[in-house]
């Protein structure tokens, strides 16, 4: 679709040798300059939005919401039964090899239902969480380990999600 414009070229040139139309010699001098707003609006036209993803955490629940849905209903930790992580081969640039990798962990809940939620998630509240691990990591014998901040996915899901069983029947 981008490059339609391109098949004009031929019937502008012989129109040109022909001299049938008096003003085809300055479109074609102006042609490359259209055909690439063509092509660049095409592109922007024809490009796939985005996809965002939001992870509400709260101490009762979470709701998961994927862009284009509407609304996603919530979800108890009360209702998740199972907690399974979701592995898959890393390539390691300084190692030079594919190892196993934590990527997501997958919640079974109990009416059926499974959701997956991916490690990648980050805090947009937490500008930036590498930070806030270096001076946990540097800070641990003296503050005790524990820098205020806001909860990653793997603590998130080890707080509320792998501490509670089945719901009580």
């Amino acid at each position: 679709m981008g490059l339609l414009p391109l098949a004009a070229i031929p019937v502008l040139i012989a129109a040109a040798a022909v001299r049938v139309l008096p003003g085809v010699l300055p479109l074609l001098v102006l042609f490359p300059f259209a055909e690439g707003a063509w092509f660049g609006l095409s592109m922007w036209l024809w490009r796939v939005p985005k996809r965002q993803i939001w992870l509400y955490a709260f101490a009762a629940g979470f709701l998961l919401w994927d862009g284009p849905q509407p609304e996603a209903p919530p979800v108890r930790w009360s209702q998740v039964t199972d907690v399974s992580d979701v592995w898959a081969d890393a390539y390691n640039i300084s190692a030079e090899d594919t190892r196993p990798m934590l990527v997501a962990y997958r919640l079974r809940c109990a009416d059926g239902q499974t959701i997956t939620i991916s490690r990648s998630l980050r805090n947009v509240l937490d500008p930036n969480p590498e930070v806030r691990q270096l001076l946990q990591r540097v800070a641990a014998p003296s503050a005790d380990g524990r820098i205020p901040g806001l909860p990653t996915i793997d603590e998130i899901i080890t707080t509320y999600a792998r501490r509670l069983g089945p719901p009580a029947a």
